[in-house]
């Protein structure tokens, strides 16, 4: 314990005491609230010289969704100045400072910090995003797990009514650090009370449901989160959590008849104290029965699921309207709809939404102009809808007058697919084609499926021109090409490569012989078996490969991660009979930290001296097979 506390002092009177050329006040800090961050160069101490032009502060660890990660400081005579408010839901931030190669840290192992505070006291949950921010200030050393420890009993201390999170997580490090098996045991016991009580406090609601999910995966018992689920949809049917499961359980039903019969039967328990919980169920029958063609039922459930209140509402309006467009059903109301949804179209979303019981919506940062490209696109889409609504009606002038404004605004796909329907109407040939063509250029991943749709506008506009046909597919495959080079050049780096195959081997457990990546262009993806999206991008890299598979100069390794996976289940992947690329087993528990990712897939593409030169995290999808196959062309002529 006397390591612990030394431990924790030192952090602690580290990061004061190296605050000498950082100010931050005030000292208590509170949501809603202005804080300011001053800096003084000339300080002693300070490591940014006072000549530079510019200092950001780069936020290590915080929640402001709302704002960028990094946010410049104001030159305001002798320091440097930032203020800004403090967002309504704010726990804790850590930061350091930065221009061009200088950075200004307490030191190492420490980024300045400050907290959110409650009436002269830290605010719930601050304490425990301080313990959370030490892997972010400090790495994955040794002592962070004990420092982080007592950040959460101060948490359990300071808020004894209001540390659920905390109180798992250092369950967790005890188990951690507990000698004995029966130690663990009782430890796992008491986790287990703690999530028990936290869902009895108010079982049904589904803030309360997420924090039982979240401590069972806490302490690593996953499998108890379908339990959790029986237990609402038994013991608690008619609570809010209750009725979405239930919902979601009739909606599994793959014949839409029975779906519909036994919505209508759970709609029997509708009154005023449950019908805001029954709302996904008017909206499942009116999609229903707009298919069916029956006018009433369809208006009476959209009038029924009522207003949505969420940041989504202008393209929720929107959607209605496409429902009842696709099933002829009163245009009119259709119409209406879309006016509401162009009357609001600035405040559609751009950027991840988040959702909080505790907090509600949180939109995620985007600049001014993203913003704005989403409200125009959204105002676009409306408006395209609403001349497809006119060209129906036979109001050839109004149709024809929406939907110039509508493609004046933005020419997204979803505005060029109605603006298609429009021009095809009309014989607007060539207009039609120029549609098709927009929509391919923004979709190119979808290629394979829109490049015959555009050749058959092509020829509807220019019925014999085979070799005009031919001259444009050759100038849209140069400008995807192009395109995508324009994209990689941003979004090249260069790293020098870890070790990465000395714990590799075949599926036949020997070991990769260095001479694979010798001297070529090495694409490294990373997947796993578990992994869906792994699986959805397979088919993209293996159309990489067979382009490159006759290169001497480029090699390809498809390596199963190794998170939780063994090489039996590499062995038993159903995928070595679909694809022919080489697949490998990787039995490096650390690579992931060594590469730095931490989601699969991820693909590294590396230059013939083994540097990383590009690095594709997440699921990228048809893209892949482009990107892959543009970046070792750009790699192989270097």
């Amino acid at each position: 314990m006397r390591t612990i506390f030394f431990l924790l002092t030192l952090f602690i009177s580290t990061s004061l005491a190296a605050q000498g050329s950082v100010n931050i006040t005030p000292a208590q800090p509170e949501r809603n609230k202005e804080i300011i961050i001053r800096y003084f160069p000339k300080k002693s101490g300070a490591a940014i010289p006072d000549t530079v032009t510019s200092i950001d502060a780069v936020f290590s660890y915080s929640n402001f969704y709302e704002l960028p990660n990094a946010l410049p400081l104001t030159r305001k005579g002798d320091f440097w100045e930032l203020k800004f408010v403090l967002p309504r839901y704010f726990y804790f931030a850590s930061f350091y400072l930065k221009s061009g190669n200088f950075t200004d840290q307490p030191d190492s192992l420490h980024h300045y910090s400050f907290g959110a505070y409650e009436n002269g006291k830290r605010a719930p949950k601050s304490l425990l995003n301080e313990g959370y921010s030490l892997t972010y200030q400090m790495g994955k050393r040794p002592e962070v797990a004990a420092l982080q420890a007592d950040f959460y009993k101060k948490e359990i201390a300071l808020h004894p009514g209001n540390s659920y999170e905390a109180r798992l997580r250092l369950l967790m490090y005890e188990m951690a650090i507990a000698k004995t098996a029966p130690e663990k045991q009782l430890l796992r016991e008491k986790a287990r009370e703690v999530i028990a009580s936290k869902f009895y406090e108010r079982p049904g609601y589904p803030g309360d449901m997420n924090q039982t999910t979240m401590g069972y995966l806490i302490i690593g018992e996953n499998t108890r989160v379908d339990s959790i689920r029986n237990v609402i949809r038994n013991n608690y049917p008619n609570t809010e959590a209750g009725y979405d499961l239930r919902i979601m359980e009739i909606e599994k039903n793959g014949d839409s008849s029975v779906v519909a019969r036994n919505l209508e039967n759970l709609l029997k328990e509708e009154n005023n104290n449950n019908k805001e919980y029954l709302k996904d169920a008017h909206a499942s029958l009116f999609k229903y029965y707009a298919g069916l063609k029956n006018t009433s039922k369809t208006l009476y459930h959209l009038k029924a699921k009522g207003e949505d209140k969420s940041p989504y509402k202008t393209e929720s309006l929107r959607k209605d309207a496409e429902i009842l467009i696709q099933n002829n059903i009163t245009p009119d109301t259709a119409y209406k709809l879309l006016e509401q949804s162009l009357a609001i179209a600035s405040t559609a979303p751009a950027g991840l939404i988040r959702y909080f019981p505790e907090t509600g919506y949180i939109p995620s940062y985007v600049t001014d102009d993203v913003k704005k490209a989403a409200g125009t696109k959204a105002g676009a889409n409306a408006l395209s809808l609403m001349a497809v609504i006119k060209m129906k009606q036979n109001l050839p002038d109004q149709a024809k007058a929406l939907m110039l404004r509508a493609v004046t605004l933005s020419e997204d796909a979803a505005t060029m697919r109605n603006a298609v329907k429009l021009y095809t109407a009309y014989s607007m040939k060539e207009m039609a084609y120029n549609a098709h063509k927009k929509i391919l250029l923004h979709e190119p991943e979808n290629e394979t499926t829109l490049l015959p749709q555009l050749k058959e506008s092509y020829l509807q506009w220019q019925p014999t021109n085979i070799a005009g046909w031919q001259k444009e597919e050759t100038a849209i495959q140069a400008q995807f090409r192009r395109e995508m080079e324009e994209e990689l050049q941003k979004e090249m780096i260069l790293l020098a490569a870890p070790d990465y195959i000395s714990q590799m081997t075949d599926l036949q457990n020997n070991p990769v012989n260095p001479t694979t990546i010798q001297n070529k262009v090495v694409v490294l993806n990373f997947w796993a078996t578990w992994c869906a999206p792994c699986m959805k991008e397979m088919p993209y890299m293996q159309k990489a490969w067979e382009q490159y598979k006759t290169r001497n100069d480029v090699a390809f390794m498809i390596a199963n991660s190794g998170s939780r996976n063994t090489i039996d289940d590499a062995r038993g992947w159903s995928g070595n009979k679909t694809y022919s690329f080489p697949v490998y087993y990787n039995n490096d528990p650390a690579i992931a930290q060594k590469l730095n990712f931490n989601l699969i897939p991820a693909t590294y593409i590396f230059d013939k001296k083994g540097n990383i030169r590009f690095k594709i995290l997440g699921f990228e999808g048809p893209v892949i097979q482009r990107k892959v196959t543009v970046a070792i062309d750009m790699l192989s002529q270097m």
